[in-house]
């Protein structure tokens, strides 16, 4: 079953297109993605069978080079055509209730929506991905397919009683090697430590930065009276009211990664629980790509709140925020940190995972990332609220996607 579609210029983003599908084939299979050189034969009328195709397309990558928007044919442009291929490809996507991921190649940017026939022209709000030339490829690949994985999953049918469908068994396998990977990325990266109980960690010395002295540990800092709960980010089950929405340009939900806030801006997925807090301690496990900040929101309504967020520059600068911000949007910070230059220990990759956790106590914020404590802060302004999980963007980063998972929660 073809459930990934293809759409493309063949003089725009040719080169990339087949090093792309030659990539998900090799982590997918060979079956699972159409394209019109593969899967329309000779003779056979285009826009018949490519409406059949997106009849079993969970998702329609949209490729976009930057001859994309202004291709012309006889002296008009090709999208103002109404059978211009790509239209049609893009029109069958929606009429299909397919799934559209823009991918932006060779420094394309989004065309704005003024631009695009009104057939398509939602097209300029699909949250969009770049795919970028070496060395960036292997990076971008990986959050696209990241990206495709859940549409495919979430939407693929039961296999038949008995049996297992091709999607399943080939999905299987690519969970098989990206365990493996995982294991390899635990031996070789520095360990994430979970506090629990009054343990403290210890850091040793590091290239670049003398020794790491012991912080005073998260769990120390927690009185033994409060209420601890293990919350694997998987569902709802633990009775903390995750957020569930998808909105225009941000959406909550719990994938196959963990809980994701992802969008085109500053996105942040709250546990409305029945009270908001005021004294607690939160620690999760966050994955944020390069480019994207990611981080935990505290004493959050709609009033405002704070939020510690960590920001993954370029992979080699990263900076710790910790700021306010009140229900107009307006942005205080009140602590910055940068770990260059306090040598604390963050995994860097684009697919790497970090603990971020903060203790509240009255008025006093004390955060830690990766078991070492970074800042605290002292402010009045919002005394109790919810927690949650924040994404956001750094420069022209076009799309967030910050997944958490492993969250711990104590609570008086």
């Amino acid at each position: 079953m073809r459930q990934i579609f293809l759409s493309y210029r063949h003089d725009d983003t040719r080169l990339m297109v087949d090093r792309l599908v030659e990539r998900l084939r090799a982590v997918l299979g060979n079956d699972i993605i159409f394209r019109d050189v593969d899967g329309i034969p000779g003779g056979e009328d285009f826009r018949k069978e490519i409406n059949e195709s997106m009849h079993e397309a969970k998702v329609c990558l949209v490729m976009i080079g930057p001859q994309w928007l202004n291709a012309m044919k006889d002296g008009q442009r090709r999208l103002d055509d109404p059978t211009d291929t790509v239209r049609i490809e893009i029109e069958s996507a929606y009429r299909n209730n397919v799934s559209i991921i823009p991918v932006l190649v060779q420094n394309a940017t989004m065309p704005e929506s003024k631009n695009l026939p009104e057939s398509i022209n939602q097209l300029s709000y699909q949250n969009a991905v770049r795919l970028r030339s070496d060395p960036d490829f292997n990076n971008d690949f990986n959050f696209l397919i990241t990206t495709i994985n859940h549409y495919i999953q979430t939407g693929s049918s039961k296999p038949e009683k008995g049996g297992r469908s091709p999607l399943t068994t080939v999905l299987g396998a690519a969970v098989v090697i990206l365990a493996a990977l995982l294991v390899a990325v635990l031996v070789l990266k520095p360990n994430l430590p979970l506090l629990t109980g009054n343990s403290s960690q210890t850091r040793g010395s590091q290239a670049g930065g003398g020794t790491i002295k012991p912080a005073a540990s998260m769990a120390a800092l927690i009185p033994s009276s409060w209420h601890e709960v293990d919350d694997p980010l998987q569902d709802n089950s633990k009775g903390y009211n995750w957020e569930e929405n998808s909105l225009l340009l941000s959406s909550c939900s719990f994938t196959t990664i963990g809980y994701a806030a992802q969008g085109s801006i500053d996105t942040r997925c709250l546990a409305r629980t029945a009270t908001n807090f005021t004294d607690y301690a939160f620690q999760v496990e966050l994955q944020m790509s390069i480019s994207t900040g990611g981080g935990i929101d505290l004493h959050t309504s709609d009033n405002g709140g704070y939020y510690f967020t960590v920001v993954n520059m370029d992979g080699t600068q990263v900076n710790a925020y910790f700021k306010s911000f009140d229900s107009s949007g307006t942005y205080k910070t009140l602590k910055t940190v940068a770990f260059n230059d306090l040598n604390i220990p963050f995994n860097k990759g684009k697919a790497d995972f970090n603990t971020l956790g903060v203790v509240a106590r009255g008025n006093t914020y004390t955060c830690f990332i990766n078991g070492v404590q970074a800042a605290q802060v002292t402010d009045s302004n919002y005394p109790q609220g919810f927690m949650g999980i924040a994404g956001g963007y750094y420069h022209d980063r076009i799309y967030v996607q910050t997944f958490a998972r492993n969250a711990k929660i104590w609570t008086p």
